[in-house]
């Protein structure tokens, strides 16, 4: 300590000026046109009009799946909450089913039953629910299910158990006609 009093004021200011660098303010400081922040802005955009998108398109094909099915309120398919109500009253599923998507793993398995039993309704196979796991290959699974030609199937009604019929002998022949 004794040494460092001894030493002059220069001196210990040279020292310190040697062992401290200070920051170049001009590289701490970032400006708004860097490349990254150009980027970042592009990619956000192009993500968030592709996510636009992507929902538009699949509430329109939920919209005509309900139209096909017969189901009332097709327009819940773009309103978030209510169209996983819609797609319930389209698989003919109650809709206590909802507290199940507050389930991790359940939700997951769930959406996929519920697919199954929308292709079901549309009359389409319901294997298909397989290829929802395919990115692209969903949206056009998805698109073939809406507006694609098929006979939805008709709601199970019991009909009355028909009674066999007896064959009848055959009419006894007529008359020959005279001219």
């Amino acid at each position: 300590m004794s040494i460092l009093l001894a030493q002059t004021a220069e001196e210990v200011q040279s020292v310190l000026d040697d062992s401290f660098v200070t920051p170049d303010v001009t590289t701490v400081t970032t400006s708004a046109t860097s490349p990254w922040s150009t980027w970042t802005a592009l990619f956000s955009g192009v993500y968030l009009v592709a996510d636009l998108i992507l929902y538009v398109y699949s509430a329109l094909v939920l919209m005509y799946i309900a139209k096909k099915t017969n189901t009332p309120n097709g327009w819940l398919a773009f309103i978030p909450i209510a169209n996983l109500i819609l797609m319930l009253q389209i698989a003919k599923m109650s809709l206590w089913y909802l507290l199940l998507f507050l389930v991790p793993i359940a939700n997951v398995i769930l959406i996929f039953v519920i697919w199954y039993k929308i292709f079901i309704a549309c009359g389409r196979p319901g294997w298909w629910v397989i290829l929802l796991l395919i990115p692209v290959v969903n949206l056009i699974i998805m698109g073939i299910t809406a507006f694609g030609n098929s006979n939805p199937q008709a709601p199970a009604t019991p009909s009355a158990p028909q009674t066999p019929q007896t064959p009848q002998a055959p009419a006894a022949p007529s008359a020959p006609v005279q001219q």
